[in-house]
């Protein structure tokens, strides 16, 4: 959420190219981002929900179905909320499971 809803986030190639700026969600985002106390952390990420709900800078008319498989060789992926694909360059076939590139030309 920081690098969408940061004001410090508007500057060319980053993600709040709308503009938003609203120096409480600013803060929020930094103390969310600052704390180890899960349940302030979680009231500040919920305080936001809120602001940006009664604010609505930004309308979001489509979030897309999807359904992935990965081949369970494939290990390192971790499941979060945005999804699998954050990490992908993290996932690896361990070495004993990988099949040779002349195998596979064979087939």
């Amino acid at each position: 959420s920081d690098l969408i809803w940061h004001s410090s986030q508007t500057a060319k190639r980053q993600f709040n190219f709308i503009g938003y700026n609203n120096p409480a969600v600013d803060k929020l985002i930094d103390q969310s981002r600052t704390t180890f106390d899960q349940k302030a952390r979680q009231a500040a990420l919920f305080k936001i929900q809120e602001i940006l709900n009664d604010e609505q800078p930004y309308l979001f008319l489509y979030t897309p179905y999807s359904l992935v498989a990965i081949h369970k060789r494939i290990k390192g992926v971790e499941p979060a909320p945005a999804g699998i694909g954050y990490n992908f360059v993290d996932w690896y076939i361990p070495a004993e499971q990988r099949i040779p590139t002349d195998y596979a030309l064979e087939q």
